[in-house]
């Protein structure tokens, strides 16, 4: 990449910038008659045009010209021989909300804040949204003001808080922190429990703090200072959703729940503003259970009733009015009336869908015809269980373009295409790539499909109707790797398949010679289980020995490096989301297909790699670690993969 100041002539050359601000781009705009101002296409928008003769990408602000970028990415294909080519094409684009983001809340074990940066960089971006809001539970971060909060050597430290606002931002989008308050501040009454407005050690569940006590607030505020100061953000999203046992402590008593809710939200407000962040809350609250219920509504918890005439509800009419409202449901509903009633009370709203296709495309209608500010799609496991079906992309991309293309017409798998853009690089993802498949043959002991009708032992011992008949053995190319599958002599494939120890009569492990230096391994493996679910288990773990008899070892777990083969069948996680299956954090869905049934199978390349690339590799080892008589794992290749220095995944 280069600056140029005079318009070039060179063909092939990729022109990126605003016009106004790059004379390059404005002559290139003019040569092929496009228009591009600061009102045309307008905010955020961009023009793109791809000739032979080059391309230009040009933006009517810096972000128009970014997202223009992330369009051209998108374009860019790669043939066989590794040649990159983009289609030609002109687009004239620009998004129709002015809010487009995600709520992602909180970091589970297996992730870390490289994890959150890629969702930053990989899928926000790249899917045009232009704000993300992160948080958790208050136990996650580490506080100085409040060290006792979070277990020793643990949690996000401030100054990292800090650096994701800044990399957020980087990339054209707004970085919100979320951290909850007045409900769900479970952590901070279990360290605090003087806060409480139900002391935890009653067992009446309750999930508040005390509105009425200064203690609260000058706990949260020392904690909420260190985020501000960190992050610096002109939003702050404060929570205030699910809120249990409201008004029965002691200073509450006599206080009704709608004058809590909103001095509460009043006086967050007031702090907030005073160091230049708007606040955003949910909605719930401020809805009447009763009353919404009726309409179809479940994300209601207002209070109001007979007999309690000032429920929480009642403060939607006492609360300032620029406090930003995320209004969530996740029903299929094809209407959500309330965005209308929280404009109709004067506030800003934005809809706030989860994780189902209909639920975050009819929100996105629901907001266009109301005008409302747009769409943040919410999480609730993304981050803990790396499950791609925790959250979806469809709500910002239908925030950009509300109704095309109609949700049964549309092009792409959303969890597939989101997990695929999560899913770290890894050698195997490299431009040039050596593939060497290994020859496992010794080791294989069963069919993967069966030979005839009377078959009932092949593959996962189901019969001829649910076996891998699609996929033949010998070498395979799958999904861009080299795979060398044991084969029969009339070409059917085998596999090595594996079952827990002492439990059945297949083997437990199985040892595979490598004999060569690598970059990385991948085993194409199927796994079959019929326990109704063991989200991140430890199934199996893959033990790598080099020639200097030094060992790394890799626990594979189940749903981040191997997963139930039977697609149509999939068992639960602890959220118990029936999409997204077959693909998974630390392995890439190697083979799709169909039983003779119709029914949707996969098989997984998990890839270990190899932190001693310059080590030669004398063997792999893979041992089955689950002890349930169900449980089989199927190895059906291995393949060493080298890359060319210089090259990269990322």
């Amino acid at each position: 990449i280069r600056t140029a100041t005079a318009p070039a002539q060179s063909a092939g050359a990729i022109v990126l910038g605003e016009p106004s601000r790059n004379p390059v781009a404005a002559a290139w705009l003019k040569r092929w008659k496009l228009v591009v101002t600061a009102t045309s296409p307008g905010p955020e928008g961009y023009v793109l045009r791809s000739t032979p003769d080059g391309v230009v990408v040009a933006g009517s602000d810096p972000a128009g010209t970014f997202y223009g970028i992330q369009s051209l990415i998108q374009l860019l294909r790669r043939d066989s021989q590794g040649h990159v080519s983009v289609p030609e094409a002109t687009l004239r684009d620009w998004p129709e909300m002015k809010w487009r983001g995600v709520h992602i809340w909180g970091l589970g074990s297996n992730a870390t804040t490289d994890d959150l940066r890629r969702v930053i960089r990989r899928t926000a971006a790249r899917y045009k949204m232009n704000c993300v809001m992160f948080g958790g539970s208050y136990r996650s971060f580490r506080w100085k003001s409040h060290p006792e909060i979070t277990p020793p050597d643990t949690g996000i430290t401030m100054e990292e808080f800090g650096q994701v606002a800044q990399y957020a931002r980087d990339h054209f989008l707004e970085f919100i922190p979320a951290f909850q308050s007045f409900g769900h501040v479970e952590d901070l009454r279990a360290v605090h429990p003087e806060v409480a407005e139900v002391r935890p050690s009653s067992g009446k569940g309750s999930n508040s703090y005390c509105p009425s006590n200064p203690a609260t607030y000058k706990l949260l505020f020392d904690l909420w200072q260190e985020v501000i100061e960190a992050t610096k953000p002109r939003y702050f999203h404060a929570g205030h959703d699910e809120i249990s046992h409201i008004g029965v402590c002691e200073r509450c008593k006599g206080k009704s729940h709608g004058q809590l809710f909103s001095e509460d939200v009043t006086r967050l407000h007031d702090w907030l503003k005073e160091r230049g962040a708007e606040m955003i809350i949910w909605g719930d609250m401020l809805l009447n259970r009763e009353q919404w219920l009726v309409a179809g509504v479940g994300a209601a918890h207002g209070d109001t009733s007979t007999a309690n005439p000032d429920g929480t509800d009642t403060a939607v009419d006492l609360i300032p009015k620029d406090v930003i409202i995320a209004d969530w449901h996740y029903s299929s509903a094809t209407d959500f009336p309330t965005v209308n009633h929280f404009m109709g009370k004067g506030l800003r709203v934005l809809g706030c869908p989860w994780y189902n296709n209909v639920n975050n495309y009819q929100i996105a209608q629901t907001v266009k015809k109301a005008g409302a500010l747009g769409v943040i799609v919410t999480d609730w496991g993304f981050l803990m269980t790396l499950s791609a079906a925790a959250t979806s992309i469809l709500g910002p991309e239908y925030a950009w373009t509300p109704d095309k293309p109609p949700l049964d017409q549309l092009p792409y798998v959303p969890t597939r295409v989101l997990q695929d853009q999560f899913r770290p690089r890894r050698p195997s993802d490299a431009p040039g790539a050596v593939f060497t498949p290994l020859d496992i043959a010794a080791q294989a002991n069963r069919r993967i499909a069966c030979a005839d009708y009377s078959d009932q032992t092949s593959w996962f011992a189901q019969g001829p109707g649910r076996d891998l008949w699609m996929l033949r053995g010998g070498r395979q190319k799958l999904q861009g790797m080299d795979f060398l599958i044991p084969a029969n002599a009339d070409s059917a494939g085998r596999c090595a398949l594996l079952g827990p120890a002492g439990g059945t009569d297949l083997p437990a492990a199985v040892n595979t010679a490598i004999g060569q230096r690598a970059d990385s391994l991948l085993v194409l493996t199927g796994m079959q289980s019929d326990q109704p679910s063991v989200w991140g288990g430890v199934v199996a773990r893959l033990t790598v020995r080099y020639q200097d008899d030094t060992t790394d070892t890799l626990d594979l777990k189940e749903g981040f490096h191997v997963t139930d083969w039977r697609t149509y069948e999939p068992r639960e996680n602890p959220w118990h989301w029936r999409e997204g299956y077959a693909d998974i954090y630390s392995a890439k869905p190697a083979f799709r297909g169909l039983t003779r049934f119709g029914e949707n199978v996969n098989l997984q390349a998990c890839e270990w790699v190899n932190p001693h690339p310059d080590k030669p590799i004398a063997s792999l080892d893979l041992t089955v670690a689950r002890k349930d008589s169900g449980f089989r794992l199927a190895i059906l290749g291995v393949t060493a993969v080298t890359v060319s220095t210089g090259a990269s995944a990322q």
